[in-house]
């Protein structure tokens, strides 16, 4: 289970890296929408959008 956890946060890690390491429009949004799918979350909900990704 533990493992588990730890796979699934080197996972967001590498997404977020390659989120804020994109070189174009299109990479970025690419990159944005693989991480919030990933985290399970809704960038629609724009109140606590932040506060669940930083969380996550």
């Amino acid at each position: 289970m533990e493992e588990r956890k730890q796979e699934t946060t080197n996972q967001a890690h590498i997404l977020f890296d390659r989120f804020v390491q994109a070189t174009t429009c299109k990479g970025t949004l690419r990159a944005f929408q693989e991480l919030c799918d990933h985290l399970e979350l809704k960038p629609k909900d724009y109140r606590s959008f932040y506060h669940k990704l930083k969380s996550k």
